[in-house]
């Protein structure tokens, strides 16, 4: 019986040294200091981004005179629904610099985002139509006057304001 115990103990003292040179090597590798799958770095600074940003900022242009070819109005629309939030907001501001024969189309595309869950997306859709001259979309904008965000609520005023609504 003595015997039984003695090797028992051996087993759970062998496993315990295991597990703690386990514990030691993670410590020392540096794992369990940094979520899986998530950087803490700013979206502006991912590789993602800068990406979808070059494919953006050709659309930036305030002179640009020829209209959206169909693959370029798709890859607008397509980087205006992207996962990241400030690739759809970049989307959206693109979006007010063309002029286009498309623009009931492209209104249609910044109307959608001022139902976006990010206050930023909001607020970059409320400048664009307000870049656009849009009228046609007060009715959306007259919405985000209670948004739950302050800025997003400020900028409403100010864009509806340059669309001509009055406040009193």
């Amino acid at each position: 019986m003595l015997v039984f115990r003695r090797s028992r103990l051996k087993s759970f003292m062998l496993v315990a040294l295991i597990g703690l040179v386990a514990f030691v090597i993670a410590v020392w590798k540096g794992l369990g200091t940094k979520p899986l799958n998530q950087s803490h770095e700013p979206p502006w600074k991912s590789h993602e981004y800068r990406a979808k940003w070059r494919l953006i900022e050709p659309f930036l242009n305030p002179n640009r005179a020829k209209p959206l070819s169909e693959q370029e109005l798709q890859l607008l629309r397509k980087l205006s629904q992207d996962p990241l939030w400030i690739v759809r907001g970049d989307a959206v501001i693109a979006i007010s610099f063309v002029s286009s024969h498309q623009r009931k189309e492209l209104v249609g595309i910044v109307i959608e985002r001022l139902k976006d869950p990010h206050p930023y997306v909001r607020e970059m859709a409320l400048i664009a139509l307000a870049r656009m001259e849009a009228k046609e979309a007060v009715p959306h904008m007259l919405n985000l006057l209670n948004d739950p965000d302050n800025e997003v609520r400020q900028t409403a005023r100010k864009a509806l304001s340059s669309l001509g609504y009055k406040f009193e």
